[in-house]
């Protein structure tokens, strides 16, 4: 069972917005984690970190961190589909020709237009989120 996907994000209101209005997820729980445990877990002395846990409707849960008492360095370079890490996070949309145009409205850089592959169960295409809503990769799928 897969728990949830974490992200680590440079903006946390503005992620909770991008997440939630272009992917219809809501906000489960959103917390400031800090102490004995969370410096133990993570093995980082004194760490403060907003944690955001956003669902969709099946219970498959996003988490976005923002790690309040840290410098985070975020680059306009962006990673590539290929590297090494996490490859990317999956949603399943309504209508993938609409998410397109909000994801490049949202400052995404679309990898390629909606594509049908051979028997035509699905439209998909990839976006990479800037890194200030993490950088990621996301598939976007429509189910035919």
């Amino acid at each position: 069972m897969i728990r949830h996907t974490g992200i680590v994000v440079d903006n946390i209101e503005e992620s909770i917005d991008f997440y939630t209005s272009n992917f219809n997820l809501v906000v489960k729980s959103n917390m400031l984690e800090q102490g004995q445990y969370i410096d133990a877990m993570l093995g980082i002395a004194d760490v403060k970190v907003r944690t955001v846990k956003l669902s969709d409707t099946k219970g498959g849960l996003i988490e976005l961190l923002k790690f309040e008492n840290l410098t985070q360095v975020f680059e306009d370079s962006f990673w590539r589909l290929t590297d090494f890490g996490c490859s990317h996070v999956a949603f399943t949309v309504p209508d993938v020709e609409l998410c397109h145009r909000q994801m490049a409205d949202s400052g995404c850089i679309n990898v390629s237009d909606p594509q049908t592959p051979p028997g035509n169960k699905v439209k998909v295409f990839f976006s990479q989120t800037p890194k200030k809503f993490g950088g990621v990769f996301i598939e976007i799928v429509q189910e035919l």
